[in-house]
Parts: structure tokens; C-alpha cells; sequence
């Protein structure tokens, strides 16, 4: 009969999308969890590191194109495969390229958070003393004659005297220490990153030119009198 075939029910191409969608947003989730933590952040600038090893080691086209010519005309086998590789020009190939822009991404990545996470820290109050004291890790009670008011200042100018940031909870005073550790932190990330931009910036925007002037002769600073010119990316 002609309604028999309406009971059943197949999942279509929508289905099929929305689920692909789904696994998608996990997975580019999952790796940009992965590629702003600490752990990667560290093993890309230790990446950096060793890509750099065969800039300064193995003769570069940008520096001295004598020197790599020589080095392919006293290297038959091993030259070709160096140029393969890109190590004749090392600092502009593809993979310290991908290397030098996934760690700048993984540093702004890591910063930006903990930086507002900071700023909110910075702007709120440490948290209210517990009411009982038997549930911190570490405690100890005393008694003595003066009045709760005087106790309380007395504590308060000790726990600044001592760089805490503390203030009067009610009865009680809360304090708390350490964001000079996270300063420190973040300055050295936010070095980092205007290492790598200074670096960026000098790779695509400088200029380089070379000229002999023999003695007595005259020379303008025009692109056209210089003997070779290299500008940056």
C-alpha cells in the first residue's frame, strides 16, 4: 500500500552535516586547547631553536650568495638535498615559517586569557577568612588581653607591612599574596611576542644594499647605484 513506506525513517544528509559540524567544532576545540597550553607553547620555541641551528651554521642566499654557490659546487650530494629542505634560506622558508607562526599563535593564545583572568584578580578582593578555622590545612590560635578592634588594626599593618593585599572582612582580616610571580610571568611571554613581531617586522620590511666607491668617486642613494639590493619580504 501506498502509506506502508512512510513509517520508515533514514538518516539524510542533514543529519550526516550537523554530526560532521559537531566532530569539526571538537576537534578545532581540542587542538586549540592543545596549541595554547604551556607544554606546546615550550616544545614550538624549543622547535624555533633547533630550526635556527642551520641558519647560523649553513651558509644563507639572503647573507652571502657566493658562499652558497661555492657550497653547492663543493657539495654535489648533500647541497641539492639542503635546498630541498630550504636551509640555504632558512629564516623565509616554509617550515620555520609555520614553526615561527604557531608559536606566535599559541603565546597571544596563552596570554590573553591569563591576563584578563589577572586583571579581574587584580581588581577583586582577596577571599573572606573561613569561619573555622579547623578546616584550614594549617592554623594557629592565641588569646590575649587587648581589644578585638586593636588586634584586627595590629594584624592589618602587619600583613601590609609584609606586602600582603589584605583588608578588614568584618571581624576578621583577609590577605593574600603572589601576583608579583604572575607579573613576572606574563612580562616574560609578553617579551616573547615582541621578540617574534620585532623579528617579523625586520624580515619583511628591511633593506640591504651593497656598493664599492673607489676613492674619488661620487655616489648617490639611489636604488640604481648600488651594486646589488635586497629588500625584505
Amino acid at each position: 500500500m501506498p502509506g506502508s513506506f512512510g513509517g520508515a525513517r533514514t538518516p539524510g544528509a542533514m543529519g550526516w552535516l550537523a554530526w560532521t559540524g559537531r566532530e569539526i567544532t571538537g576537534w578545532a576545540r581540542w587542538i586549540w586547547r592543545q596549541l595554547t597550553s604551556m607544554r606546546v607553547a615550550l616544545l614550538l620555541l624549543f622547535l624555533l631553536s633547533l630550526g635556527a641551528i642551520p641558519g647560523s651554521l649553513i651558509p644563507q642566499s639572503g647573507t652571502d650568495e657566493t658562499k652558497v654557490a661555492d657550497f653547492l659546487a663543493r657539495h654535489t650530494t648533500i647541497g641539492p638535498i639542503y635546498e630541498k629542505l630550504g636551509l640555504f634560506h632558512v629564516y623565509s622558508s616554509v617550515w620555520f615559517s609555520a614553526i615561527y607562526i604557531l608559536l606566535f599563535v599559541s603565546l597571544i593564545g596563552c596570554i590573553v586569557p591569563r591576563t584578563w583572568q589577572f586583571v579581574g584578580q587584580l581588581r577583586g578582593r582577596p577571599p573572606r577568612a573561613p569561619r573555622l578555622l579547623t578546616r584550614l590545612p594549617a592554623y594557629t590560635t592565641w588569646r590575649t588581653a587587648a581589644a578585638p578592634e586593636e588586634v584586627r588594626d595590629e594584624a592589618l599593618k602587619l600583613l601590609r607591612k609584609r606586602r600582603f593585599r589584605a583588608h578588614v572582612d568584618g571581624d576578621a582580616v583577609a590577605a593574600e599574596k603572589g601576583y608579583l610571580r604572575e607579573v613576572g610571568n606574563l612580562a616574560f611571554h609578553i617579551a616573547l611576542i615582541v621578540m617574534l613581531v620585532a623579528f617579523a617586522w625586520g624580515q619583511l620590511f628591511k633593506s640591504e644594499g651593497n656598493k664599492l666607491i673607489v676613492e674619488g668617486d661620487g655616489f648617490a642613494n639611489t636604488l640604481i647605484q648600488y651594486d646589488d639590493f635586497k629588500s625584505g619580504s
